[in-house]
């Protein structure tokens, strides 16, 4: 008995709370779970032209939106980062905790805020941290954590009405050449061949996000 098998098709972007304007400066605030492609989805962002951040170990990230923002001091330094990138950049993102609370919280200071969820594959994310030296919870424990973690990714999408994009991360490493695209449409960046081909080295599972550092 043979089998038949479809070429994949270009997938279609799910963009929620999408508004008509389209504001020349915006914030992209990009969160997931550990584990699950938000560093290499960030690589990507900041290879299109909107700059994420970085770190001494390539994760992309500002750390003072991963502050504890109820802690007065904290909460100023993240507000003095916003400030910062707002004098420099017309379009910049970063990284953000899973958590509606905090999201909001910063959703309402910066400008244009734009919202972008990674998701990956739970077995492969609990997978993946059970792989790690330093992971020691039983697997059950751990996927019902993963999923309960995923969940609240979801409630964002009503306590943070902003504008937001769902990513696949598997989509995004099988058939980048369509996902990169669309993110830069969801953030209005005019997307050169040589912005593209720098995106997708970014995802090349020959490469790796983590050796393009700056």
């Amino acid at each position: 008995m043979s089998h038949a098998f479809t070429r994949p098709t270009p997938p279609v972007p799910i963009v929620l709370n999408a508004r008509p304007e389209s504001p020349a400066e915006r914030t992209l605030l990009l969160m997931g779970l550990g584990r699950g492609g938000t560093s290499a989805t960030a690589a990507v962002v900041d290879a299109i032209g909107v700059p994420v951040g970085t770190s001494n170990d390539g994760h992309f990230e500002t750390p003072e939106f991963k502050h504890d923002i109820d802690d007065p001091p904290k909460w100023k330094a993240t507000r003095a980062a916003i400030a910062s990138l707002n004098k420099r950049h017309a379009k910049w993102g970063s990284q953000i905790w899973n958590n509606p609370e905090s999201a909001a919280r910063i959703a309402a200071e910066v400008r244009n805020p734009h919202l972008l969820i990674v998701f990956r594959d739970p077995v492969a994310i609990t997978e993946r941290r059970l792989s790690l030296p330093d992971e020691a919870q039983d697997p059950r424990d751990l996927l019902a954590q993963v999923f309960t973690d995923m969940r609240r990714l979801l409630h964002h999408l009503a306590e943070v009405p902003v504008p937001t994009m769902l990513v696949s991360f598997e989509r995004l490493r099988i058939q980048p050449a369509e996902i990169v695209p669309q993110i830069a449409d969801f953030m209005g960046v005019s997307l050169t061949v040589p912005l593209l081909r720098e995106a997708l080295a970014r995802v090349n599972l020959k490469g790796g996000y983590l050796v393009q550092t700056r």
